[in-house]
C-alpha cells in the first residue's frame, strides 16, 4: 500500500487556483469579444441607417416634384383654355382680355417652382445635415 501524499492539500488547492484564473480569463476574453462584436454590429446598423434615411429622404423630394409636375400640367391645361377671341361672333376680343387670369396662372407656376426648387435645394441639404449630425451622434455613443 502506498502512503499518503503530505502535499495533496496544497496541489488541490494549487488546482483549485489554477481552475478560477482560467475561468476569470475566459470570461474577460468573452466579455472582451463580446464588446467588441457589439461595436461592430451597431456600427454596421448605424451605416444601414443612414443609408436608408438618406434615400427616404430623395424618395420624399422625389415625390413632392411628382405632385409639382402634376400642378403644373393641370396649370398648362388651364392655359391652354383660355381664349381670346369670340367663338361665336367671330370678333377679336381686346388683346388685354383674360390676362389676369394668365397672370395668375404664372404665378401659381412660379409657386410651383419655388417650392420644387425649396424641396430639393434648402430643405434637402437640411435634412441630409441632420442625418449626419444624428450619424455622428450614434457613432460617439457607440464608442
Amino acid at each position: 500500500m502506498c502512503a499518503k501524499d503530505s502535499n495533496e492539500g496544497i496541489r488541490q488547492q494549487a488546482r483549485i487556483e489554477n481552475d478560477r484564473k482560467k475561468f476569470e480569463y475566459g470570461q474577460k476574453e468573452k466579455k472582451y469579444f463580446n464588446k467588441e462584436t457589439r461595436w461592430l454590429t451597431r456600427k454596421a446598423e448605424i451605416g444601414r441607417g443612414v443609408s436608408v434615411k438618406k434615400s427616404d429622404n430623395y424618395s420624399h423630394a422625389l415625390h413632392a416634384i411628382g405632385q409639382g409636375r402634376q400642378m403644373e400640367v393641370s396649370l398648362k391645361q388651364q392655359k391652354a383654355q383660355l381664349f381670346r377671341g369670340s367663338g361665336e361672333t367671330g370678333v377679336s376680343r381686346s388683346s388685354k382680355y383674360g390676362f389676369t387670369k394668365y397672370k395668375q396662372i404664372l404665378d401659381q407656376q412660379n409657386a410651383i417652382e419655388r417650392s420644387i426648387d425649396n424641396t430639393f435645394g434648402r430643405q434637402m441639404a437640411a435634412k441630409d445635415q441632420q442625418l449626419i449630425n444624428q450619424h455622428r451622434r450614434y457613432t460617439a455613443q457607440n464608442r
